[in-house]
């Protein structure tokens, strides 16, 4: 089964907490443990998790993020409060990166547009 918890954007950002409540969920998802029973602070090792799970983690968080996680990220930030806190900064980097370098008239169009679709449009585009 897929969780659903994904985090919560705020002002156009993922905020650490949410990232890492949607870690914590999938972690305990992978395990069959209960999200209670995951402390953020302690390491992705200690709670046994296969490459193959830690794969299937990181493969979901880059759908979810948008971006491409390094591994070494991993290595560098081995908890889930650690690796929230800066992929949380990496969403920030890459959003103001793209609205420094977008145009307000093409980005007023695009809002236009996305308040003109239908709610089957709108379904459709969020399911692709």
């Amino acid at each position: 089964m897929v969780s659903s918890a994904v985090p919560s954007k705020k002002q156009n950002a993922f905020s650490p907490e949410s990232i890492q409540a949607w870690f914590v969920a999938q972690l305990a998802e992978q395990l069959d443990l209960d999200p209670e029973d995951i402390d953020p602070r302690d390491t992705f090792e200690s709670y046994g998790l296969s490459s193959a799970q830690a794969m299937l983690i990181a493969t979901r968080a880059e759908k979810m993020l948008g971006f491409q996680i390094s591994p070494s990220l991993l290595f560098r930030y081995p908890t889930i409060a650690g690796l929230s806190g800066r992929l949380a900064e990496e969403v920030e980097l890459l959003e103001a990166d793209l609205l420094k370098n977008l145009d307000p008239d093409t980005l007023a169009q695009a809002l236009a547009n996305v308040e003109n679709l239908s709610a089957a449009e709108a379904q459709n585009l969020l399911n692709s």
